[in-house]
This record gives C-alpha cells, sequence and structure tokens, in this order.
C-alpha cells in the first residue's frame, strides 16, 4: 500500500474515531504540499549545420556541456526564508573531435555521443524550515538544466577547466538570492550567467597559450559559436512531461542548431523527505 492511500482509508476509519480522523485529515493537507523526488533525464540527441561558415575550409565543431542541480541533496531554506547551500555539476569529457565529424559541411548532422548529450539525475525537494512546516508546506522546488557551450576549433583546445569552474561558481552565488520570494532563476539570472562564462572561457583560451600558439590561433581560431543555458523547477517538469531544449545559433560562426529534450518522472516516497 503506498503512502497516498493511507489517508484515504483514515477518513473512513474515522466515522469510528473522529479524533483519529481529524488528524488525518491535517496528514492530507500536508500531502497536498508535500513534493516527491524527481528522475530527471536530459538527452541531447543530435546538431545540424545549416550553414559552417567555414572560410576555406569545413567547419570542426565540438560541445561543452555541464548539467546541474539546486535541490535538498545539497541546498535548505533557512529561517530567513533563502537558499543556503551548494550546486551539484555534473561535467562531462566534452573536447576536440568528440563529435565524431572534424569534416563538417552545411546540411550535415552530427549525433551527439551520451558521454555529453546524455545525464539522469534525481532531484530532490529542497526542506523548509520547521516554522514553516507548521504551515502545511513539506519542501519547495528543486532546479535542474544544462549549459552548453558550442565551439569551432581549428587548433586551440584550452578553456575546458575554465568552463566547469566558472559554471560551479555562478550557480553557487545564484543560489543565496532564491528564497520564499523568488522561488524561479529568471531569464536575466541565466543571461548574466552564460555571459561571464562565455567571456572567461575566451580569457582562459588566450591566457593558457604561448606566443606562437596564439598567433596560430590568430590565423584559425577556437571561436565560440554559441552558449544556451536550461533550466526547470521542478514543478515545470512535471506540469510538461517532455520538453524540447531546442536552440539555434546564427551568427559569424555559421548557423547551427542543437536538438534534444528532458522529461520528469515522479517517485513517490513514504519518508519525510520524498
Amino acid at each position: 500500500m503506498d503512502c497516498v492511500s493511507i489517508p484515504f482509508l483514515s477518513i473512513k476509519r474515522s466515522f469510528n474515531n473522529p479524533q483519529w480522523g481529524l488528524q488525518m485529515i491535517s496528514n492530507i493537507k500536508d500531502l497536498t504540499f508535500k513534493k516527491n523526488n524527481l528522475k530527471v533525464k536530459f538527452h541531447f540527441d543530435r546538431l545540424h549545420c545549416h550553414d559552417e561558415a567555414g572560410g576555406w575550409g569545413n567547419a570542426e565543431p565540438y560541445m561543452w556541456t555541464v548539467f546541474f542541480k539546486i535541490d535538498g541533496t545539497t541546498c535548505r531554506l533557512n529561517d530567513s526564508l533563502m537558499l543556503e547551500g551548494t550546486a551539484t555539476i555534473f561535467t562531462s569529457p566534452g573536447n576536440y573531435g568528440h563529435l565524431a565529424d572534424s569534416d563538417v559541411d552545411a546540411g550535415d548532422t552530427m549525433p551527439i555521443p551520451s558521454t555529453i548529450g546524455l545525464k539522469e539525475m534525481t532531484l530532490i525537494p529542497i526542506p523548509v524550515p520547521d516554522t514553516v512546516k507548521k504551515t502545511g508546506i513539506g519542501d519547495i522546488p528543486a532546479f535542474a538544466g544544462c549549459i552548453v557551450v558550442l565551439m569551432e576549433g581549428d587548433r586551440t583546445k584550452a578553456g575546458f577547466q575554465a568552463f566547469d569552474a566558472n559554471i560551479q561558481k555562478a550557480l553557487n552565488s545564484l543560489i543565496p538570492t532564491l528564497g520564499f520570494a523568488k522561488k524561479d532563476i529568471s531569464e536575466e539570472d541565466i543571461r548574466s550567467l552564460t555571459g561571464k562564462i562565455q567571456v572567461k572561457i575566451e580569457d582562459a583560451i588566450k591566457n593558457q597559450q604561448h606566443l606562437l600558439e596564439n598567433f596560430q590561433s590568430w590565423i584559425n581560431a577556437d571561436n565560440t559559436i554559441g552558449t544556451a543555458a536550461f533550466n526547470f523547477s521542478g514543478d515545470q517538469l512535471l506540469a510538461h512531461k517532455l520538453t524540447s531544449l531546442n536552440e539555434r545559433w546564427i551568427n559569424d560562426n555559421g548557423d547551427w542548431e542543437l536538438f534534444g529534450s528532458v522529461n520528469a518522472i515522479e517517485q513517490p516516497s513514504c519518508s519525510e523527505r520524498v
């Protein structure tokens, strides 16, 4: 018997024991606000080149992905009703040549390896203080997301460590701004985050090279085709079931389109923190 069915059985029994019935009704209120764990699956499956803008030669794209979650694993709502804790990030081995096709022309579609395009995670609701629990609210929604950087590279391979480190730092700095009054990560938050990360990547590529490499990069450089950030609350994931993660970049580095999806399955639990 699962935990959701117990209160309804208890209501029937309340005719024989009114006091116990009132207690079960109170429990139903708690269950109404209690949130379950979510099994979340991100999947980027293909990258399409509409125009490679490769100049003298074809393009050589590669992609970095970092998946993340802000949830009850490492975060909680404090007595000031603001979030505290750290984000959990999942890095990928993305690097030059990992898309298997280093000679991409307009019209080509590249499958994205599961090592960089697929991530499953368990999203745990964020616990609240006892003072909030007394109002009948059990937990607040957690967040899950992914940040993608698409590069077109011919010579240099620097910047991946800067990518990981700065995502962790940026997400951690975002957490204290969230809380009971601001429950969602805004579009402005995302634009600020991705903009700062792109600058850090480009600086790292320059700073980690010696003079000869910088000269080679000037001739045939690694270019950032684009960045994208996707983030969802647990409630949003449940409401939409399956959500597309498409992104298209059109700029001096060509015309590229990324395809993917995210879905979530609820995992009911009878434990206090579900």
